[in-house]
């Protein structure tokens, strides 16, 4: 099975590339996102179902349009970052994140009616362009004919199929894992345990290092955290781990797990992020200091490693 997310601006197509991949895909259950209250909030027993069910899952609409049309209406925008780390990321593991953006502006503009949002339809697909752009997105320039739509829906096919075949083979899976797949351009963080799901303090978390304290972390790496494997001890095989470029164990627990399990080629060791954020006392203000240079070097190095892959 495969998880596929698309999104885009009104009238781009994305109800059309659905159909078509719903031919190829079979079979295949097609979930639209709704109403998130509060901020993001939403259930993760029905990702749980993607995870668990042999049917295709494909998600029309989600965080990415909160934000856009958050913004675009003069509402409060909703967190583009966090909608990636609480979600996102399970879609980078086990399938494809996709923006379908139409043809143009203009043809999008001639195709609203009185349903659409009254918003500029070019403001609204250069936002979406950004946000494609931003966070690595597939993208699809839809000609808004039933052979364009067929092509594209035979691509996200086999792109996605492939994506999901590498996670099995790597026995990486939401939720025990999020975000890309080791590789030696990848950085994958490892943490002592997983939180309990019931008392996950932020709406809607399900994936590794969504607590309170473990998402502060990831936000000292900003965009970048998206760009790294995220994972907790006992929860994945060990060795598909050795693939990274990099394994950062956070605590000493995940630090003995790591070097006695997998030994990576590489491994750096950072203090549990809760210990890390809780405590204000001097030491810790130390320990904090020097885990955002680390970090800071982190980002530099493998930022320099995707710059020369390009």
């Amino acid at each position: 099975m495969t998880l596929i997310y698309i999104d885009g601006p009104q009238k781009a197509g994305k109800s059309t590339i659905i159909s078509a991949l719903r031919q190829l895909l079979t079979p295949t259950v097609v979930r639209e996102w709704g109403p998130a209250e509060p901020d993001l909030a939403f259930s993760p027993a029905l990702l749980d179902d993607c995870y668990n069910s042999n049917a295709h899952s494909v998600w029309k609409r989600g965080w990415a349009a909160e934000h856009i049309y958050a913004t675009l209406l003069r509402r409060l925008p909703k967190d583009p970052w966090l909608g990636e780390w609480l979600y996102g990321r399970a879609f980078q593991t086990a399938g494809l994140r996709i923006i379908v953006l139409g043809p143009d502006a203009a043809i999008l503009a001639r195709l609203r009616d009185d349903t659409d949002l009254p918003i500029d339809p070019a403001e609204e697909r250069g936002m979406f362009l950004h946000y494609a752009s931003r966070f690595h997105y597939l993208t699809f320039m839809n000609e808004h004919m039933a052979e364009a739509a067929e092509r594209a829906a035979a691509f996200i096919k086999t792109l996605a199929g492939d994506q999901a075949q590498q996670a099995l083979r790597y026995g990486l899976w939401p939720p025990a894992y999020a975000g890309p797949t080791p590789s030696p351009r990848r950085v994958v963080f490892v943490g002592e345990s997983a939180g309990k799901r019931g008392q996950a303090p932020i709406p809607g978390a399900f994936l590794p290092f969504t607590s309170r304290f473990t998402t502060m972390l990831a936000r000292e790496l900003g965009d970048f955290a998206l760009q790294c494997g995220w994972t907790n001890l006992l929860t994945c095989a060990p060795w598909s781990l050795r693939g990274a470029g990099l394994v950062v164990a956070c605590g000493e627990a995940a630090a003995r797990w790591v070097q006695h399990h997998v030994s990576p080629p590489r491994m750096e060791v950072i203090p549990h992020p809760s210990w890390l954020y809780r405590f204000k006392n001097g030491k810790t203000a130390a320990q904090l200091k020097s885990t955002r240079i680390t970090l800071a070097d982190i980002r530099r190095e493998f930022d320099d490693r995707q710059e020369e892959q390009v």
